[in-house]
């Protein structure tokens, strides 16, 4: 009977493995997505997941930030809210985007990619002359949990440099890592390039094509005081199309629900002299 007992919970362990989907598929960029994981790894404790990120949303700390120093959302007391953009510039979207910025007296954070910045460096100096904030989000948008150290220092580095040959020290040292994903590594990476590590609350998941409607209230039924909403601000064309459209709609609820808008900075009661990477001890 133990045999037998042994050999039914043998089959079940197998189905269970079988059914766990780990799939691959591109970003609204045309990027590759790849498991960060194997099945093995999905219970190790030094594989970060998003799940365990949201199941902590509700802890109250004082600095608002979860272990190991990622931040999720900013001060809980305050009806402050930071629009974020990812994956810019280009030479189309992004300007939209940053139109409707301007029309509505509004100051967001851009996460941009090194490459893109390369190719469209007068979109990065209007990011920076109409005072939004400017993180890095890598050169490539690579995987950072499956790269060496090395891999992952020369894609912060790089992109530092080139910010930095065009917008000089109006870059800040804030990180949020491509697809979202990082490891224990990846942490003490980003801590030792002096960088705080950025997530979010609120996932319009915009790169997907998700409807205009859905967008907004996912907005409106997730939002909290002190809450970090992803956008992009490049991607495919349909994408865009619907971040664009939605955007304003997006502004208009959450003023209605009397928020202030604030940058990533503002909103983690940032002190105005820590929010620059010193690379050249400028």
């Amino acid at each position: 009977m133990d045999v037998y007992l042994r050999f039914i919970l043998a089959i079940i362990a197998c189905l269970f493995i079988i059914f766990i989907p780990v799939t691959t598929t591109s970003d609204q960029s045309g990027f590759p997505i790849e498991p960060s994981y194997t099945i093995e790894d999905i219970y190790s404790p030094e594989v970060v997941h998003l799940e365990d990120l949201q199941m902590d949303l509700g802890a109250k700390e004082a600095n608002y930030k979860v272990e190991q120093q990622v931040w999720y959302s900013g001060n809980e007391e305050k009806r402050q809210v930071a629009l974020t953009f990812d994956d810019g510039p280009d030479n189309y979207y992004t300007l939209q985007i940053l139109d409707i910025l301007q029309e509505h007296d509004i100051k967001a954070t851009f996460f941009v990619i090194g490459s893109n910045v390369e190719r469209f460096p007068e979109v990065v100096e209007r990011i920076a002359n109409e005072g939004h904030i400017i993180g890095n989000h890598s050169w490539s948008h690579k995987d950072f949990a499956k790269l060496s150290s090395n891999s992952m220092l020369e894609e912060l580095v790089n992109t530092e440099e080139i910010l930095y040959s065009i917008v000089g020290n109006k870059h800040t040292n804030i990180f949020r890592p491509p697809y979202g994903s990082y490891s224990s590594e990846v942490l003490e990476v980003i801590h030792s390039r002096n960088y705080n590590f950025v997530y979010w609350s609120v996932d319009t998941r915009d790169w997907a094509n998700t409807p205009i409607s859905i967008m907004v209230k996912t907005v409106s039924s997730q939002i909290t005081p002190g809450g970090i909403i992803l956008m992009h601000s490049s991607g495919s064309n349909q994408a865009m199309k619907n971040t664009v459209t939605a955007l304003p709609e997006i502004i208009k609820t959450i003023k209605d629900l009397e928020y202030e808008f604030v940058t990533i900075p503002e909103v983690l009661g940032f002190k105005k002299q820590d929010n620059y990477h010193n690379l050249r001890g400028v």
